[in-house]
């Protein structure tokens, strides 16, 4: 990370385990869009992969599931090339809502020492939210050709599109992958952490 504020916006997601989801959440935006490449989740697992998504398509994402309407994609999955529009979009927005604890009087209630104990900070600032928020706009823009799929409970996915063969002639192919986020995510569990803060029952903290 060449920027010294966001290295220490790093530095304080990951000081004594704060913030671990939006520290990894951070890295991985910066990645993707420094480098261009594939990030998933280690328990997100796949039984087939399709090679003309990396030769027909400049960004690809996921729906989270059951948030279609809402424009939230999974963040757990996502790839992009190098210096993409959206993907740069998705980290000016992790690092503009980030405020430190003394530059700002009204830091966003994300940011509060409590949201970091729960998920509040990764759900509104870094995670699903955030992904879809930013970059949803900056879809195929600049002679980028990009796609996002509906999440569904079936591990296969099917996408069709239609290409020019050799011939440049329009024919039509079908792009197949079969996988599955485990949704085994820190702030899963029915968004339990989320919600509950402030019961003492149901805190552990």
């Amino acid at each position: 990370m060449k920027n010294d504020r966001v290295r220490q916006q790093f530095e304080y997601y990951a000081e004594d385990l704060r913030a671990v989801a939006a520290a990894s959440d951070l890295i991985r935006g910066i990645s993707v869009f420094e480098y261009g490449g594939l990030y998933f989740d280690n328990d997100y697992y796949f039984l087939e992969w399709d090679y003309n998504l990396n030769y027909y398509f400049d960004y690809y994402a996921i729906t989270l599931t059951l948030t279609w309407e809402l424009g939230v994609m999974l963040n757990g999955f996502f790839g992009a090339k190098k210096g993409h529009i959206a993907i740069e979009s998705y980290v000016k927005l992790m690092q503009e809502a980030f405020k430190f604890e003394n530059e700002n009087d009204q830091r966003p209630i994300s940011l509060c020492t409590c949201s970091f104990k729960t998920s509040a900070s990764t759900m509104v600032g870094t995670g699903p939210s955030a992904l879809g928020i930013s970059s949803a706009s900056y879809l195929n823009r600049d002679g980028n050709q990009d796609i996002v799929v509906r999440d569904h409970r079936e591990i296969e996915y099917l996408t069709h599109i239609k290409v020019l063969n050799e011939n440049n002639e329009v024919t039509n192919l079908t792009i197949k992958i079969a996988g599955k986020d485990s949704y085994q995510a820190s702030w899963i569990n029915g968004f339990r952490d989320y919600q509950t803060f402030g019961w003492e029952d149901l805190t552990k903290f």
